[in-house]
């Protein structure tokens, strides 16, 4: 039983990762020439959502 509440956690934090990766994907395609001014903010802010959300989802 272990193992599988493990593994719909893993599941979980890696589907979340996806969609955070493909709304950063979305908008390096939507704003290119912004993009160029703020990618290293908008990748920190990134990578903190993703520490937040796995970190709720595995406690």
């Amino acid at each position: 039983m272990k193992y599988v509440l493990t593994r719909n956690k893993n599941y979980a934090f890696v589907k979340c990762f996806i969609r955070n990766l493909m709304v950063l994907i979305l908008r390096l395609e939507v704003g290119p020439s912004m993009l160029v001014q703020s990618l290293s903010l908008k990748l920190a802010s990134w990578v903190q959502l993703v520490i937040l959300e796995s970190s709720i989802i595995i406690p």
